[in-house]
């Protein structure tokens, strides 16, 4: 089967998608910029293949906010296995299930504005939601 794929990446109510590549290996090669105040939600991302009529749905990953890196510099990645439904408990995204077969390589990662450190945002995000 040929695909003609693209990723949708969707946080809290802010969605972005890439372009359509084609090809059963495709490489994206783009930069998506979010920006949130909220780490205890997560990123949803979602691979779909282009269709004549409708898009097919190959798989998705739940990446909770908590769990990405923070670093200004790119990274080699990783690997994320791309299940067929999210789980939703409470109206709460809990994470995926029934594995699709589809993996996506990603380099997600939190930049931190010039001259703060991770610890200073940490403390100041905190005191912002208590």
């Amino acid at each position: 089967e040929r695909f003609n794929t693209y990723v949708t990446l969707k946080l809290q109510n802010v969605k972005s998608t890439t372009i359509q590549v084609k090809g059963n290996h495709p490489a994206w090669e783009q930069d998506f910029l979010f920006e949130t105040m909220r780490l205890d939600t997560g990123l949803i991302v979602e691979v779909w293949n282009k269709g004549m009529l409708w898009d097919k749905l190959l798989g998705l990953n739940w990446l909770p906010l908590t769990k990405i890196h923070h670093s200004n510099q790119e990274g080699e990645g990783k690997w994320l296995s791309l299940d067929s439904e999210l789980i939703i408990q409470n109206g709460e995204i809990m994470g995926t299930r029934l594995a699709s077969g589809h993996h996506i390589l990603i380099d997600a990662r939190f930049e931190l504005p010039y001259g703060k450190s991770f610890r200073t945002l940490f403390q100041k995000m905190f005191y912002f939601h208590s």
